[in-house]
Parts: structure tokens; C-alpha cells; sequence
């Protein structure tokens, strides 16, 4: 992201679940992400010959289907896991971080008597959404707090705690998106702050980049096509601003998190995350791309 500038990738994934409801895809459906778009995503969610470009788009480049879907996934297991624990384990606060322009509150109104929602996200991303949700006429929710804030230079607990978060609550947190962003020292200093602050009790949900996702790329074959494409990409992501900092040692993992106080209770890798969902629900569709999603939960915390 560019000092001032709201996130780029965060609007591509509204763009990316609006087209879905649009195609039918059953995976993940966010009924207000096209009403969030501004006026040219929107003429492009609405012209039929979108999905004509998008299905021959598809079977010429089947990895960019699978990581459509991959993308929907998570935010289908976020809050898939979000109302088990609300159901098994109390849980009452539900903290987004890098909400981007997470559309929830206007999607499960049903959750909401039972739910705080904090939603975090650096201050540009998170005023451009306030200002989009304005225009469209879209009612902030009593339940729904705002938090901006920068998760390189500012305290994850002062700002929740100046926000009205009770520590005691047992609370869910939201991390798809984020990680593989930021320097690795900072995403343990999140988690590590996470169990800190809350005695209640926090689970966790979030996806990372596993570091064999670079062996294999290091040990592939690559054509001239191929070393073209990814020096554009990364040039790309270079002139965005959201390079990737972090990759996680998948074998090292549980001990990873029981060293930060956490037990790895779901693990969805590459390959593992086609079984989340039942054949009918996935809609045709196959989760591919690097990241992995998991799901953790602190452990009792000692006197």
C-alpha cells in the first residue's frame, strides 16, 4: 500500500466477490460487495460479456479460477468457524483485522444482537470505505466500530482497548489477507499481543503463504513465458505497494504457535482445502493458489 492510498488488493477482492455472486458461484456470497464498487466496477460487474471473457479467461488460465476460489474460501471459513465458536465457545466479539471492505454487518444481520464487530484497517483503506458506504446510503450498525490504524507503527491493544473492547469477552479475529504482507517480527507481535490482551480467550482465523510454495517455484521449469510473467508480476506488486514479507514453515508450524501460546486446531493447505466444503457447495470450482488457511485458539493463560 502507498503512504495515503486505501488498499488496492482489498478493492480487488470486492470486485472479485461481487463478479461471484454475479456467475453464481456458491462458495461465498457477498450480496453487497457490487453496491460498494465504485461506478466503473460496477458497469463491469453488470456487462454480460464480463463472463464471456472470464469463462475463456478460466480455461486458459485454469490457476486463475482456482484462486478465485480459493479467495472466497476463506472468507466462507472465517465465518463459518466465526459462528461455531459463537455457538461452542461464547464467543461475543468479533474483531476484522484488515477489514478492507468486508461487508459483514450488512450481511448477517442475524448475528448482530449477539455480536461487537471491530473492524481494523489502515486509516486510507478504512476512509474510503466510510466514504463509499455514505454515498450508497449503507446505516452503520450500533454493534460496528471503526478502528483505524497502522499495524507497523501502532499498538494493536490501545487501540481495540481506546475503542471499548472488553478483554474479558471471548472474542474471534478475522486475518485472511493480511499476513504475507508484513514483516514476520510484526505478525507474532500481533498473535503474541492477541493472547495478551485477551483473557477471554481468542481464536483466531487467518490464511498465510507456506515456504514450500517457494521451493516448488524454485524447483519448476521455467520458460521465457513464465520468468516474463512473474517479473511483470512482481513489478506489479512493487508499484502497488503490497509486496509479500512473510512465508511460514509449514512442518514448524504447531510449535510455531504453541511458542506464541496458541494450539493449531485447523490447518488447510493447498491441497486439504478442496475438502472444507461438499462438492455442491464448492459450485465446479477447486481452491488452488499458495495460500494456506488455518485456524488457532490461545491456550490457557498462566497465573
Amino acid at each position: 500500500m502507498r503512504d495515503g492510498q486505501a488498499s488496492f488488493t482489498s478493492r480487488m477482492v470486492m470486485l472479485f466477490r461481487a463478479l461471484a455472486v454475479r456467475e453464481g458461484i456458491p462458495i461465498f456470497k457477498d450480496t453487497i460487495a457490487e453496491h460498494l464498487l465504485n461506478e466503473r466496477g460496477q458497469r463491469i460487474v453488470r456487462r454480460p460479456r464480463t463472463y464471456r471473457r472470464m469463462a475463456r479467461l478460466f480455461e486458459r488460465r485454469p490457476q486463475l479460477k482456482r484462486f478465485m476460489a480459493a479467495l472466497l474460501l476463506r472468507a466462507r471459513f472465517a465465518e463459518d468457524e466465526l459462528v461455531r465458536a459463537m455457538d461452542t465457545d461464547g464467543v461475543r466479539q468479533y474483531v476484522i483485522l484488515g477489514a478492507g471492505w468486508d461487508t459483514f454487518v450488512w450481511r448477517r444481520p442475524d448475528l448482530l444482537d449477539r455480536l461487537r464487530v471491530f473492524e481494523l484497517d489502515h486509516p486510507a483503506t478504512q476512509a474510503a470505505k466510510r466514504n463509499r458506504i455514505a454515498e450508497r446510503g449503507l446505516a452503520t450498525h450500533p454493534c460496528q466500530v471503526f478502528v483505524p490504524i497502522d499495524f507497523t507503527t501502532q499498538s494493536l491493544s490501545e487501540r481495540l482497548l481506546a475503542s471499548g473492547f472488553d478483554p474479558a469477552l471471548p472474542t474471534f479475529v478475522n486475518w485472511m489477507g493480511v499476513t504475507y504482507y508484513l514483516p514476520k517480527s510484526v505478525v507474532e507481535g500481533v498473535f503474541r499481543e492477541l493472547r495478551g490482551l485477551c483473557a477471554g480467550g481468542v481464536t483466531v482465523a487467518f490464511d498465510y503463504v507456506d515456504t514450500s510454495v517457494l521451493e516448488l517455484t524454485a524447483q519448476r521449469p521455467k520458460s521465457v513465458g513464465v520468468r516474463l510473467r512473474r517479473a511483470i508480476a512482481a513489478r506489479v506488486w512493487r508499484r502497488i505497494g503490497e509486496p509479500f514479507h512473510t512465508w511460514l514453515d509449514l512442518d514448524d508450524l504447531p510449535q510455531w504457535f504453541q511458542r506464541l501460546g496458541y494450539e493449531l486446531c485447523i490447518n488447510l493447505t493447498r491441497k486439504s482445502k478442496r475438502d472444507y466444503l461438499q462438492a455442491a457447495e464448492m459450485g465446479g470450482y477447486v481452491p488452488g493458489g499458495g495460500m494456506s488457511i488455518a485456524l488457532v485458539r490461545s491456550l490457557p493463560q498462566r497465573d
